[in-house]
């Protein structure tokens, strides 16, 4: 015949149980339905702010009308996603590939996070908005280390972009 559980026993399993309902709440909760971009401000240094806007998982373009997607993003950014789209669709050479560009954050409307997808092979993408005009600065592996981070430094991307370069 077995033991009977102790209250002390029996506390720490409704303590756990009682864990276990409140993380699965907050799971369920903290679920984007609609991929809704998040806007933030951070603080950077002397009371200068960033507006950084995540897509959480992404926003994937893969025709002209998946930019109205990126909630935030400025019209000169949207213009370049379309004309990267249409340049890798045009370098595509074999039959039955496709091509997906997918963005993360934009960084005051100076940098941008994502990855190109072309057929088997994906890399991340880092691009930068100088003299108003768009162009990628940095790319790199998913399967090896992303960036150079000497190129990082070079092309000053912010920290909140790529966080394992910091010193």
């Amino acid at each position: 015949m077995s033991k009977p559980y102790t209250g002390k026993t029996l506390g720490v399993i409704g303590l756990a149980a009682i864990f276990i309902i409140v993380l699965a709440i907050y799971f369920v909760l903290s679920q984007d339905k609609n991929n809704e971009p998040v806007v933030r401000k951070n603080t950077i240094s002397m009371g200068e702010s960033a507006r950084i806007i995540d897509y959480n998982r992404g926003i994937k373009i893969t025709k002209p009308s998946d930019v109205e997607g990126l909630k935030g993003a400025s019209p000169s950014f949207k213009k370049f996603i379309l004309n990267d789209l249409e340049i890798y669709k045009k370098d595509l050479k074999i039959p039955g590939c496709t091509v997906e560009i997918s963005v993360m954050k934009i960084y005051n409307d100076e940098f941008a996070l994502g990855s190109v997808k072309q057929c088997d092979s994906e890399s991340d993408h880092i691009w930068k908005k100088e003299n108003n005009n768009w162009s990628k600065v940095l790319a790199g592996t998913i399967n090896s280390p992303k960036w150079s981070c000497s190129g990082v430094e070079l092309y000053r991307i912010p920290s909140a972009l790529v966080p394992e370069c910091m010193e």
